[in-house]
């Protein structure tokens, strides 16, 4: 049985890219149709056959029968002797979806070009099927080709990349590692020689005002005290600007208008710029709102403005403005790990040096500066950092050495009623107590003492508990408690919990929260309710007392 050379079997054969062409073209001799494609299958190397496919009821090919094979069918397959046989006889194990293609091949008449392992052969694939001669007689013209060896091949190459693949992302796991390590190694030594001089300012004043109180000697200690104090105020700061760079601080967050907060620090700005730079403030017209702590963007923005004023060592200009802003998924992207959306944009331009790119890559790091030995901590651009981060937003530095440098800080626009403000109690002269009763709930005894003493010295009445559940027990008697006083990081029932039962139990009880570093017991973004303060430790005892004293009268 022969299968008569037609165009769509040329023009199959031709798109193999082989001599096919030229073999039919120009090697075959003239004569009948079937002298030529007999001549045209013995020039291919691949393998190519002639099969009728046998179909089932549902028009499906369940197995089909070898009509022609070429010369290098045998080679290709491994099968010998295949004509008028069928392959289920040939290859009990050969896979259902060759039976199916081609049945599906015959029936529609389509050309599918594919590749498939043959399981029951052993080999790979490359394949082009169609149908060819009379759509009746279910035949179909195979082009084939062995790909095992450059599967093999691809399958050597995949897995040498896979390898190389994994050996790149452990060598960058450990530079990403030795990067940490690096940067834990300025930071700890950073904090070593800070925290070591002010605590030799602390010891050694204390030493001092022990020996000379044991010699009645002291007409001349104030001085020594205002020494142990600054040291200690400066130890806490630093503490303040590691959490904030850590993004561990304890926030306030509140509804701000950050125009107002601008123009209220434009005196202390201008005092701190001096007279050789020049500062212009431009705030947007109707600018959003945003939930942020007050008092850590004031000191974002003094910080930025210091650092603004160093870049312009003779006399400059520095600019602050605020302004809307969207952010699309594109822009969010280049900024960096910030959401698209709405935001309140502070901008601090100078007309300084500039920062080169290598500054500006490493500007964020802690204890990375380029000012003098002891003239920066290097910890302000890593707080103001931190502290963006922590409040749902970003800050970015636009700058290039000889044109100046522009920051920005990116604060998410808040969309609700603006939350009450007290951070005018500070100032207030507290009133006397009213014989108040105050639980404070401390697990450190020396703080406990601390306070227990402060508040009794200002005519409060005192209870006391070492931790959550003595708290509650206080909590659950019959004692008219006016305020309750709480660390956040207690062991076991923490502040936060004690407060949420405290105001169960007694609806509309005030609340002080003592913290030092308390995010696992106080979301960063969320707000207080009415009648519930927070104070960071460490904290200054007259500061403590006008906040106790203001909640009271609130």
């Amino acid at each position: 049985m022969t299968c008569p050379l037609t165009a769509k079997v040329k023009g199959e054969l031709a798109s193999r890219g082989s001599l096919v062409v030229a073999a039919y073209d120009i090697a075959v001799p003239v004569g009948t149709d079937d002298d030529r494609y007999r001549a045209l299958l013995r020039a291919l190397d691949d393998g190519f056959c002639v099969i009728e496919v046998i179909l089932d009821d549902a028009q499906r090919g369940i197995d089909y029968r070898f009509v022609e094979v070429n010369a290098a069918f045998e080679q290709q397959t491994g099968l010998t002797n295949a004509i008028g046989k069928c392959m289920r006889d040939l290859a009990p194990d050969h896979e259902t979806h060759w039976y199916e293609t081609y049945g599906r091949v015959a029936v529609t008449g389509q050309t599918l070009r594919f590749e498939h392992r043959a399981d029951a052969l052993g080999r790979w694939y490359e394949v082009i099927a169609f149908r060819v001669g009379d759509p009746a007689a279910r035949t179909v013209g195979v082009l084939f080709r062995d790909v095992r060896h450059r599967k093999a091949h691809e399958e050597e190459m995949q897995a040498r990349v896979q390898a190389r693949t994994a050996e790149l992302e452990q060598a960058h796991a450990q530079l990403r590692h030795a990067q940490k390590m690096e940067v834990v190694g300025q930071l700890t030594g950073g904090i070593a020689h800070d925290f070591n001089n002010l605590l030799q300012g602390i010891t050694g004043s204390l030493e001092l005002i022990r020996r000379y109180i044991r010699q009645g000697r002291i007409d001349n200690l104030e001085r020594l005290i205002e020494g142990a104090m600054g040291s200690a105020e400066r130890a806490a700061s630093l503490t303040h600007r590691l959490l904030a760079f850590s993004r561990r601080q304890p926030l306030d967050p509140r509804t701000i208008d950050a125009n107002p907060l601008i123009a209220s620090m434009e005196e202390l700005l201008r005092r701190s710029l001096g007279s050789r730079i020049n500062l212009e403030v431009h705030g947007a017209e109707n600018l959003w709102l945003t939930l942020c702590d007050a008092n850590q963007l004031e000191s974002a923005i003094l910080n930025l403005c210091i650092n603004a004023r160093d870049a312009m060592p003779e006399e400059g200009n520095l600019y602050i403005s605020s302004s809307n802003v969207v952010l699309d998924a594109g822009e969010a992207r280049r900024l960096g790990d910030i959401g698209p959306g709405q935001y309140v944009r502070i901008a601090v331009s100078d007309t300084g040096m500039g920062m080169s790119p290598d500054t500006v890559s490493k500007a964020f790091e802690p204890f990375f500066t380029t000012k003098p030995l002891g003239q920066g901590t290097g910890l302000g651009l890593s707080m103001i950092y931190g502290f963006a981060r922590q409040s749902g937003g970003q800050v970015q530095i636009d700058s290039a050495l000889g044109r100046g440098t522009t920051i920005n800080l990116y604060l998410p626009r808040y969309i609700g009623e603006p939350s009450r403000c007290n951070r005018a109690v500070d100032t207030i002269e507290p009133t006397p107590a009213s014989n108040e009763l105050v639980l404070v709930v401390e697990d450190d005894d020396v703080i406990r003492s601390l306070i227990v003493e402060t508040l009794s010295d200002q005519g409060y009445r005192i209870c006391e508990a070492a931790d959550g559940p003595a708290g509650l027990a206080v909590l659950q008697s019959r004692r008219d408690i006016d305020l309750l006083v709480t660390d956040i990081g207690l062991p076991g029932l923490n502040g936060r919990q004690v407060a949420d039962a405290a105001r169960l139990l007694r609806p509309g009880l005030r609340v002080m929260f003592m913290t030092g570093y308390a995010q696992s017991a106080l979301s960063d973004s969320e707000l207080l309710e009415p009648g519930v303060e927070l104070i960071t430790k460490p904290f200054a005892i007259d500061t403590f007392v006008r906040r106790i004293r203001g909640m009271l009268d609130a």
